[in-house]
């Protein structure tokens, strides 16, 4: 039940994050490029070792 509970309440801090760096960065603003996401790799994630 406890697992459950957890799995419901996910933070997304990816977005606060985006808009905090902008804040931060704002005098730079002239100087840099802000991008929400960038895609690294082709290939979907992997897990390598299950037990």
């Amino acid at each position: 039940m406890e697992e459950r509970r957890r799995e419901a309440h996910v933070l997304q801090w990816h977005p606060v994050f985006y808009a905090g760096i902008q804040i931060e960065l704002e005098g730079e603003t002239e100087n840099l490029f802000f991008e929400s996401e960038h895609q690294l790799g082709t290939k979907p994630k992997e897990i390598d070792v299950l037990k």
